[in-house]
């Protein structure tokens, strides 16, 4: 997992183990919604994708941080992998353009990791925590609006203030 338990605790001062399961649960729910809306995977990944001959450019399924980048041309039976000098990376827009293409149906097969495993950007890990944090603080409260006792009260925000959905912005894929 991108952050782990033990980040999550330290973040929100949370010194037992009794509660492990629920935050793992909520960190998994939380980097799961975030890659939904962001369409791409954020934990490192191996991708396998097949195109057909007929455009120079292949949009991949994931943009981010791409890696291991593996073009391969079905002829004659088999997968013959391209030397990377019949094709160029786009790797911060997640496309591959194939120099002199051969045209056909599903005669690419493109293999690359997308992702991050280490080193995954601070503002985004803040984020992500941030967001978490919001499910935590409400887990025993879902669905209502407004808590009251006595004088005080509670107004639950939305689960996403602007700031976190802009950090969120730059890591979505925008679909042409």
């Amino acid at each position: 997992m991108i952050i782990s338990i033990d980040e999550f605790k330290t973040y929100f001062g949370i010194e037992t183990d009794d509660d492990d399961e629920a935050i793992e649960l909520i960190l998994s729910g939380a980097i799961g919604w975030v890659e939904s809306m962001c369409s791409n995977k954020l934990e490192e990944i191996q991708c396998v994708e097949l195109f057909d001959g007929e455009s120079e450019e292949f949009f991949l399924e994931n943009t981010i941080n791409i890696t291991e980048v593996k073009v391969e041309q079905f002829s004659e039976s088999s997968w013959v992998e391209l030397d990377s000098s019949m094709y160029r990376v786009y790797a911060g827009e997640g496309i591959i353009r194939i120099n002199n293409l051969v045209y056909g149906e599903l005669n690419y097969r493109v293999s690359y990791k997308a992702g991050f495993k280490d080193s995954v950007p601070e503002d985004l890990r803040l984020a992500i925590l941030k967001l978490a944090g919001r499910l935590w603080n409400k887990r025993k409260s879902d669905g209502v609006k407004n808590e009251n006792l006595g004088d005080a009260g509670v107004a639950w925000e939305e689960y996403l203030n602007d700031e976190v959905a802009k950090v969120f912005g730059k890591y979505r894929k925008y679909n042409l």
